[in-house]
C-alpha cells in the first residue's frame, strides 16, 4: 500500500506547498493534536482502571504509536492522499467499510495498514 499511496501523497503535498498560507493546514494540525491528547486521554483512563469501549482503546493505542513514530504533517498527508485515491480509483476499495476499516490482527494494525503513512 505504500507505494501505492507514494503517488498521491506527492500530489498532496504539491498542493500543500503551492498553498503554503491557507488557514486549512493550520487546521489540520490542530486537529491532530486534538486527536492526540483525546487518544492519550482514553489511555490514561484505562491506566486509572476506568471502563472503555474496545476499539476506542485500540485506536487511542495507534494514535499514540503513530505520535511518536511518524511527524504530525505526514499523518495529515497521508491522510488526505487516502481520500485522493478513493476518488481517483474509488474500484481499489470493494466498500467504504474497505476504506474506512484498517487491517486488523488480534487487536493490532496490520504491517501493511500501518506502513502505509510511514510508521
Amino acid at each position: 500500500m505504500k507505494t501505492e499511496l507514494a503517488s498521491y501523497q506527492r500530489l498532496v503535498q504539491a498542493r500543500i506547498d503551492r498553498n503554503r498560507d491557507n488557514p486549512a493546514w493550520g487546521r489540520l494540525d490542530d486537529a491532530w493534536l486534538h486527536i492526540v491528547t483525546h487518544a492519550k486521554g482514553i489511555l490514561a483512563a484505562e491506566k486509572q482502571g476506568r471502563a472503555g469501549v474496545r476499539h476506542e482503546r485500540i485506536a487511542a493505542r495507534e494514535v499514540v504509536a503513530l505520535v511518536d513514530a511518524v511527524p504530525p504533517r505526514a499523518v495529515i498527508v497521508c491522510t488526505l492522499a487516502m481520500f485522493v485515491m478513493l476518488e481517483m480509483e474509488p474500484r481499489r476499495f470493494r466498500s467504504d467499510d474497505a476504506f474506512r476499516t484498517p487491517e486488523y490482527s488480534d487487536g493490532k494494525l496490520s504491517d501493511s495498514s500501518r506502513g502505509a503513512c510511514g510508521g
